[in-house]
């Protein structure tokens, strides 16, 4: 289809009204009578160039900034870093043969130290006013080297203890327990003595009776006692440590049979003795012994022997390695072997019996120490089977036991 043609609309000279003709020359009249306006040429001034001006603003023309921004940026070189030379001037460096030579010189030595030292014997040294010292050789058991060392030891004062491992490569729990094995059945008998405001130890004159472990001791006035235990066989001696002179006296030895792992508490200036073991027996008598007299009186047995009710439940008390203390004039017993390891019992000497107190809230133990203080009892250490324990735990005779607490 054609487009329609515009329409064209022509304006003729004659069309041109009267009124628009006579406004146009009436216009032209006021134009030619108004004054032609003057040119006002600008006064020069004393023109700072551009530059300048950027400069003292330190401002970067745009000009010159899209200049350099459109100019490709050299890649900035880093600066080579020079390899460090090695000085090795007044370094001997001995040839490659040389060196393997010396390796194996090196090696063989110590197969040679190990070897001849097998046939030297280490023994304990006791003796000694410092900490005592555990060596534990290796595969060989014994070597030049343990040998030397015991030996710089014992030159400066120490107590050295020999405890073979043997050859059990990569088993450590078996070494644990042989070495724990060693250890508690090592005999001593060195004495020290601790003074808490100094926070020192003083070496004193050696236990007065054989070496051995398992033993008890107490407190009786301002002397201490020790006795039975084991020694390679079972033990019922009974020695006196007097501080002031730094002499032990042995006394009357305790009634009834040897024992090791027993217990013991003192009671108004008398010492009390228990438990035990006696070549597999777990022992059951109860002796109190007087300093005073020298002499040991046996109380009623910690065990079901009457008709009456009082001690029915007393087969619980006996075993080994319990703890004693005392709180308020009576003696406890807690922990130990044999039975369950938690049971706590009170004696009363007044009345000669026992009665059985909440148990140890602790874990399971034997071997643990206690001591009283005030009106309460403390129980800490200790182990159960390989676990050894260092907690600490309160003990309130007088407090009722509350489950929820």
């Amino acid at each position: 289809m054609k487009k329609p043609a515009k329409r064209k609309i022509a304006i003729h000279k004659g069309t041109i009204s009267k009124k628009l003709k006579k406004k146009f020359i009436i216009r032209k009249k006021q134009e030619a009578v108004k004054p032609a306006r003057k040119k006002i040429k600008p006064v020069k001034k004393s023109v700072i160039p551009k530059k300048v001006v950027l400069k003292a603003l330190n401002v970067e023309s745009p000009k010159l900034v899209e200049a350099e921004q459109e100019k490709p940026k050299e890649p900035i070189q880093e600066p080579k870093k020079q390899k460090k030379v090695l000085d090795f001037t007044g370094i001997l460096l001995r040839p490659h043969w040389k060196q393997m030579i010396m390796e194996i010189w090196y090696l063989l030595a110590c197969i040679v130290y190990q070897l001849i030292g097998m046939f030297h014997i280490l023994k304990n040294h006791t003796d000694g006013a410092k900490r005592p010292v555990l060596l534990v050789p290796g595969f060989f058991e014994r070597s030049l080297v343990f040998l030397s060392l015991r030996k710089r030891l014992i030159q400066e004062g120490h107590p050295v203890y020999i405890a073979p491992l043997g050859s059990q490569f990569g088993n450590i729990r078996k070494k644990s327990l042989i070495l724990d094995g060693f250890i508690s059945q090592n005999k001593l008998k060195d004495f020290y003595e601790y003074d808490p405001s100094a926070n020192i130890w003083t070496k004193k004159a050696d236990f007065g009776g054989t070496a051995r472990y398992g033993a008890i001791a107490m407190a009786i006035g301002n002397k201490g006692y020790v006795g039975t235990g084991y020694d390679a066989s079972y033990l019922k001696d009974i020695w006196e440590y007097d501080p002031a002179t730094d002499i032990w006296t042995q006394k009357s030895s305790i009634g009834g049979s040897k024992r090791r792992d027993a217990s013991c508490f003192v009671i108004n200036g008398k010492g009390y003795v228990t438990t035990g073991i006696d070549n597999g027996e777990y022992l059951t008598d109860l002796w109190q012994y007087d300093p005073g007299a020298d002499t040991w009186t046996k109380k009623r047995a910690i065990a079901d022997l009457s008709n009456e009710a009082y001690d029915d439940k007393y087969s619980t008390i006996k075993g080994i390695g319990k703890v004693g203390f005392t709180v308020n004039g009576k003696g406890y017993l807690a922990t130990g072997g044999q039975t369950t390891g938690v049971e706590a019992w009170e004696y009363d000497p007044i009345t000669d019996l026992w009665i059985e107190k909440s148990n140890f809230e602790g874990a399971i133990r034997s071997d643990a120490v206690g001591f009283g203080i005030s009106n309460r009892g403390y129980v800490t250490t200790g182990k159960s089977s390989s676990y050894y324990f260092d907690d600490i735990w309160a003990f309130d005779p007088d407090a009722d036991f509350n489950d929820k607490d």
